[in-house]
């Protein structure tokens, strides 16, 4: 590859109107002429990158009026700030900037209001038209006679800063700084909510702080669905339990109706109850079975001490057994004398 074959200085439009810049624009893109007439210059982004990154310390210095490239008598040679980094933008080479105590002070004052780059060029295009194509930045230096005309003042980047400003924060243009600081606020005040919500998403979720919004919905959504399921699992054993109550109650009432039948119809047969009572103790019996069996054993078979031949017809010709065995049954006497008679007959 050729060696850059003259050193070339440039003086760009003024940078300073927004103080110690972080950024500045060191080279336009394109072809580009300065205002003495000296070019045209050719941008090539590629060799001043590759140039920048092959340097041992990755750092250019920026002087007061070339002070490096002249006589002592134009500047001190010391640095007022240091070229740390370059990137290439549509609008051509910028470079950030570390700058000096010294440098920052100039620049708050406004003692110096443009920055000047070096440039290293190749010769390039043909006798009739040359062109000297811009493959290295050697350093840059603060100046008060600008001679470059197409780089981006710091004014300029400045207002463009703040159009982009209010473009984000959804403002006009000609919004005033009342109306962004009153934006910003809401997204502060937006963000902390944002925050809070976020805690809460990731404590629910059982996350960490480092989950976004995306993982703690994504394991809540998890959850939920487990829960779900869960619910529609205990449902359907709640409905069988029920069933299985519902059988084995009516299970049991079927086996108390048919013991409690049992029964009473074996104290029909003994004598010891009249049919009519035969429901009324088969109720009795299915609710307290052994209260009901220890009273019919204890009375007295109607069909005992010959009562069997005895026919009465009406109340009146009931023996005293019999009143007594009526009254123990809780029956009216005329009532167990008709039952007595049925059961004699048959």
């Amino acid at each position: 590859m050729p060696q850059p074959s003259q050193i070339i200085t440039l003086m760009s439009l003024d940078q300073s109107g927004a103080g110690a810049a972080d950024w500045i624009h060191l080279v336009p893109a394109g072809i580009f002429t300065a205002i003495d007439g000296r070019g045209p210059f050719q941008c090539d982004t590629a060799a001043i990158l590759a140039s920048f990154t092959g340097l041992t310390n990755k750092k250019l210095p920026i002087d007061l009026d070339h002070g490096i490239d002249s006589s002592p008598f134009c500047g001190d040679g010391r640095a007022y700030g240091w070229i740390i980094a370059l990137e290439a933008r549509d609008s051509g080479i910028w470079g950030r900037v570390e700058w000096t105590n010294a440098g920052k002070e100039l620049l708050a004052d406004k003692a110096y209001g443009f920055i000047s780059p070096v440039i290293r060029c190749l010769p390039e295009g043909t006798v009739e038209q040359p062109l000297s194509r811009v493959v290295a930045i050697d350093r840059a230096a603060l100046t008060n006679n600008p001679a470059l005309t197409q780089l981006q003042s710091f004014r300029a980047r400045s207002r463009q800063m703040n159009k982009e400003l209010m473009a984000a924060l959804g403002l006009s243009e000609d919004s005033g700084a009342d109306k962004a600081l009153a934006a910003i606020k809401a997204l502060n005040a937006a963000q902390t909510v944002h925050k809070e919500l976020l805690s809460s998403l990731q404590k629910l979720a059982g996350l960490g702080e480092a989950a976004d919004e995306k993982a703690a919905i994504a394991a809540l959504t998890e959850k939920l669905a487990a829960a779900q399921t869960a619910s529609a699992g205990k449902t359907g054993l709640e409905k069988t339990v029920a069933e299985l109550n519902s059988q084995l109650t009516a299970l049991t009432k079927a086996q108390k109706q048919e013991k409690a039948e049992l029964f009473v119809n074996a104290a029909l047969k003994e004598g010891k109850i009249v049919p009519a009572l035969k429901e009324h103790y088969i109720a009795r019996h299915m609710a307290d079975a052994a209260a009901v069996e220890k009273e019919i054993h204890a009375l007295t078979s109607i069909n005992a001490g010959g009562l069997a031949g005895h026919q009465p017809q009406n109340a009146a010709s009931l023996s005293g057994d019999d009143k007594k065995i009526a009254e123990m049954m809780s029956v009216s006497a005329e009532d167990f004398a008709k039952t007595k008679k049925t059961q004699e007959t048959l």
